[in-house]
């Protein structure tokens, strides 16, 4: 079944099953939504606050979309409860999508763990997705990330149609926080929207860089923030890498300092009162969101690689600004301009789902001399919709970007049932090219860096 956006069979099949009350947070937006939602889930659970928290598309397994307390939940759980959503879509033909059974078997699971908050991210857009028929009086609170051109094919081909979208998850008497964006547009289409259904919105706290915190490929940032609802300026040790994040964290603070605020006299507020500096600075600390500017050390072949799930212009353009900040000259130090950093070594994947054009992803990233190992991902687990990008049309732009640079595709799949073979091999051809102490970059899509997940889990990585 492919993506068909509309809340009539969610809704019949949530209004089918045990009444869903667990306090909410929504959180929508291009790039970003699922950071923050990590950053929430870590904060809360560092808090001893129980969490549950939604994400799509899944990483290596369907169930790993659903995490209690920072956990992903067992296979048991989720095959039991799934089963009874399926059974009751079934009985009473309601023709739910995948997604839409897996966001009711989340909600289910949610319910039934009585957690005291869940976060749920959106799948795709926000106003027809099907975790907007979530009921409006859970709801404590939306956050809308980076809003770029992505999926345009379902949600409009402006930023504009895009956010009025995104911004459909707002709701009547709630807050709304609207995070940091690129495109000017944004805000005025985003309060519009919030307005129109009687929410409030509010702009996401600013997060700068600690004058000592260190730079060029460290492990964690130090960051200071004024937290409005202490008064107090924190400081805090962050481990999401990239300047990109330290957006993502100001609207995860801004979402947890504003529902703080709002329901200081309800059974929420009396939750949140165990947020404290100490287990705030733990939660953001603790904060992990695999695939994102990580870097993972594989024996077999010994390389490191740094894996990173941009798949569209704004975050391919998030990861080539990263990488200009850990390279510096080899001959001063100097860091380099945008155009002048040291040649590298990627391993890149492209989907079709959304189309998209591969120039469009690969323009901010790729530079002459840069050598490229094109693969094909897996097929992917209950998303038979997702395609990749022919070989053929990546290399076309990869030898344009790189001015003929060196390129290998690995498309042919080998007797290995799970198709990991292939990137083996990619790995290999791409460590036999790397300088000493340089890393192998892994992104263009997060199936390929499922399978790259995946890949690292028979060499003993934990996946948590």
């Amino acid at each position: 079944m492919s993506i068909d956006l509309s809340l009539t069979r969610i809704r019949r099949l949530f209004s089918l099953l045990p009444l869903y009350r667990r306090p909410t947070i929504h959180v929508a937006g291009t790039n970003g939504k699922g950071s923050v939602t990590a950053i929430l889930s870590s904060i809360f659970t560092a808090s001893h606050i129980s969490v549950g928290r939604f994400n799509s598309p899944h990483l290596i397994h369907v169930w790993d979309s659903i995490c209690i307390n920072d956990r992903i939940i067992p296979e048991e759980m989720y095959r039991s409860i799934r089963k009874e959503v399926e059974r009751v879509n079934a009985y009473h033909l309601v023709e739910a999508t995948n997604f839409e059974i897996l966001t009711a078997t989340a909600a289910q699971i949610f319910e039934q763990s009585s957690v005291d908050i869940a976060i749920f991210e959106v799948g795709l857009g926000g106003k027809h997705d099907a975790t907007n028929a979530l009921p409006d009086d859970v709801i404590i609170a939306s956050a809308i990330t980076s809003i770029d051109l992505d999926h345009q094919q379902f949600l409009g081909n402006t930023i504009s149609s895009i956010a009025k979208e995104k911004a459909g998850i707002a709701r009547k008497g709630r807050p709304c926080i609207l995070g940091y964006q690129n495109h000017s547009e944004v805000a005025n289409v985003v309060n519009n929207a919030v307005q129109s259904v009687g929410g409030h919105l509010y702009p996401a706290l600013k997060v700068k860089p600690h004058p000592n915190s260190p730079s060029n490929g460290s492990d964690y940032q130090i960051v200071s923030v004024l937290f409005h609802p202490w008064g107090v300026e924190l400081e805090l040790k962050f481990p999401l890498l990239g300047s990109h994040q330290l957006e993502n964290l100001g609207t995860a603070l801004s979402v947890l300092g504003i529902i703080m605020k709002e329901n200081s006299n309800t059974q929420v507020g009396t939750v949140l009162d165990r947020v404290s500096p100490s287990t705030l600075c733990s939660g953001v600390l603790e904060a992990k969101w695999a695939g994102r500017l990580e870097r993972i050390f594989l024996n077999d072949p010994y390389v490191s690689v740094l894996v990173d799930g941009a798949h569209n212009s704004a975050s391919a353009t998030a990861l080539q600004e990263y990488l200009m900040k850990i390279t510096p000259t080899h001959k001063t130090g100097i860091l380099q301009s945008h155009s002048e950093r040291e040649h590298r070594t990627f391993i890149i994947g492209l989907s079709h789902s959304p189309m998209k054009q591969p120039a469009a992803t690969l323009s901010p990233l790729l530079r002459p001399g840069d050598k490229v190992a094109v693969v094909l991902f897996n097929d992917v687990e209950d998303m038979p919709w997702v395609k990749n990008v022919p070989p053929k049309e990546v290399v076309n732009v990869v030898r344009d970007l790189t001015n003929d640079g060196e390129v290998e595709v690995f498309d042919e799949t080998p007797s290995d049932q799970l198709h990991l073979d292939r990137l083996k091999r990619a790995l290999y051809w791409a460590a036999d090219r790397v300088q000493e102490n340089e890393e192998i970059v892994l992104c263009g899509s997060l199936y390929l860096v499922a399978d790259f997940y995946k890949l690292a889990l028979q060499q003993g990585y934990v996946h948590k």
